[in-house]
């Protein structure tokens, strides 16, 4: 066990914000003028941390989500889902139209205005300016994942089928999800979560 006193300046940081030490680092490198990218940062660490928002992958449904797709991968198509959300005015509606988790954008709404606050208490940076759809912002949020998660780094070998290398460097195949936005998209390398491939 770590005491206080043994842990870094970023430690301290990290354990103040109670996420997982991976969404920690996250959040607290989106805050460094490098990046600037705090606000897009916790709107995805929020949908990242909520329930399941897709109720179904069937054809039909994927091609009415295609709007949200970009070739930035699924980070940014969560960022461009919970941005229309906001704007609908029928939010259950417009949910049921794309079958959506009503619930779970609700809780990504609250999630998000948490880790927003966290930032502000803890003096952390504040975002740079972008537009919403400036290439910069998606650039850097692409970039501060790929920093703080290089263990989570797979590299393309064929169709939906990548590897990750481990420690040992001994490779282990993974696979796309068909919800995600990378879904028979080749890309060289993408970082991912359990389950889903983000760019």
């Amino acid at each position: 066990m770590l005491f206080r006193s043994q842990l870094t300046a970023l430690g301290l940081r990290m354990a103040e914000a109670q996420l997982s030490p991976a969404f920690s680092k996250i959040l607290i490198t989106s805050s460094e003028s490098l990046y600037g990218v705090q606000e897009p940062v916790c709107t995805i660490l929020a949908m990242l941390a909520s329930d399941s928002i897709f109720l179904s992958c069937d054809p039909e449904t994927q091609e009415k989500r295609r709007i949200f797709f970009t070739s930035y991968g699924d980070l940014i198509m969560y960022l461009k889902i919970y941005r229309q959300f906001v704007k609908s005015k029928d939010k259950k509606e417009w949910c049921k139209n794309y079958q959506l988790n009503f619930r779970a954008l609700k809780f990504v709404k609250s999630a998000r205005q948490q880790l927003l606050d966290f930032c502000r208490m803890s003096g952390l940076e504040t975002s740079k300016t972008f537009s919403a759809s400036s290439e910069d912002v998606h650039e850097n949020v692409i970039r501060c994942f790929m920093h703080c998660l290089p263990q989570n780094l797979a590299y393309h070998v064929s169709g939906n089928e990548y590897n990750v290398r481990k420690s040992n460097y001994e490779m282990i195949p993974v696979s796309i999800h068909p919800t995600s936005s990378m879904h028979n998209r080749n890309t060289t390398v993408a970082t991912f979560k359990i389950g889903r491939a983000h760019v």
